[in-house]
């Protein structure tokens, strides 16, 4: 039988609310440009540390064993949780949106202004750090820009 998390990731994904799957080649602690986390995922460094999308429509990076984060969102939304998701726009910026309406909750505000599409990813390792893949440049570290 299926796990819970895989019954699930499966149902979002039919229902279309995951828009891009990790291509095979992506590793586990790696979050891409367009693709998002819904509450509830997480990104996972050697079952160490973690980086989580929260049912609160919170995001934050721990370790594993520690319910005290390294670093995380401050966000007070009354809107409809399970519909809020994090996701690397296309200028590389961090935003968690509500579903409902569109709204940006949160941003890193780590904008490129540079033409073209980048290569931006988020790589969990230590730390959560936010790379211009085209450069492999650090942009933004538990949540402070570089």
């Amino acid at each position: 039988m299926a796990s819970s998390s895989n019954v699930l990731l499966l149902l979002l994904m039919t229902a279309g609310l995951i828009l891009t799957s990790l291509p095979s080649t992506t590793p586990a602690n790696h979050l891409v440009i367009r693709q998002y986390m819904p509450p509830g995922f997480s990104l996972n460094y050697q079952n160490q540390y973690i980086f989580e999308m929260r049912n609160d429509c919170n995001a934050a990076f721990r370790e594993v064993n520690s319910p005290d984060p390294i670093w995380q969102t401050y966000i007070n939304f009354d809107g409809p949780k399970e519909r809020c998701h994090l996701k690397i726009r296309i200028n590389c910026n961090i935003v968690i949106l509500s579903e409902y309406g569109g709204i940006v909750l949160w941003e890193s505000q780590t904008q490129l202004t540079s033409d073209g599409a980048t290569h931006c990813f988020i790589e969990i390792t230590e730390n959560a750090t936010l790379y211009d893949g085209a450069a492999r440049n650090k942009l933004w570290v538990n949540g402070n820009k570089v």
